[in-house]
């Protein structure tokens, strides 16, 4: 008899235990079924994004072409608005072989575009305030006008400080230089 409760306790625990483990499997395939389900979103999210890439990547390619379509047209405004001349390139003048190339391409037929150049450059607040506009570091610091304490004079280029002289004058007399103006 002592047997047969054992027995019986035994099936009992066994039941139990069968149930529990009934009870385990069923919880695992819930979370089998949610993790598929999870999965199955994340499957649909991945490729949604890889969809919003695609797009935003299409995107960005058009409206980088738009707006390298817009720069091309704002310089062509730019260059009927402002047209530039051959001469503003050459300023500041850094070192002593770009002054002497200057004074030696200042001719007859350059000279009056010359002085609308440095005009322009110089407009906005005067030679003065502007000077590194038409001179670099470099030159200012090794030349003055007259060749004073121990520095090269300008004088040396007669065809360069005339034109200086004739846009400070211009700015001066508030006119923008104009050929009657550069013949007086």
């Amino acid at each position: 008899m002592h047997n047969m409760a054992e027995i019986k306790k035994f099936k009992k625990e066994f039941a139990e235990l069968q149930e529990s483990l009934l009870e385990q499997t069923r919880q695992i395939q819930s979370l089998k079924i949610l993790v598929m389900e999870k999965n199955f979103m994340l499957e649909n999210l991945n490729s949604e994004i890889a969809a919003m890439k695609d797009s935003n990547k299409n995107d960005m390619e058009v409206l980088k072409n738009v707006l390298s379509e817009q720069v091309v047209l704002l310089k062509k405004v730019a260059q009927d608005l402002f047209p530039s001349d051959k001469y503003s390139a050459i300023f500041p003048i850094t070192i002593q072989r770009d002054l002497d190339d200057v004074e030696y391409s200042i001719t007859a037929e350059s000279h009056d575009q010359m002085i609308s150049s440095v005009f322009n450059l110089i407009k906005s607040g005067g030679l003065k305030s502007n000077i590194r506009s038409i001179f670099a570091e470099k030159i200012v610091m090794n030349y003055n006008f007259e060749g004073r304490q121990r520095k090269k004079s300008l004088k040396a280029y007669p065809k360069l400080m005339d034109i200086l002289f004739r846009c400070r004058e211009s700015l001066f007399n508030k006119l923008a230089p104009s050929p009657t103006l550069l013949g007086a």
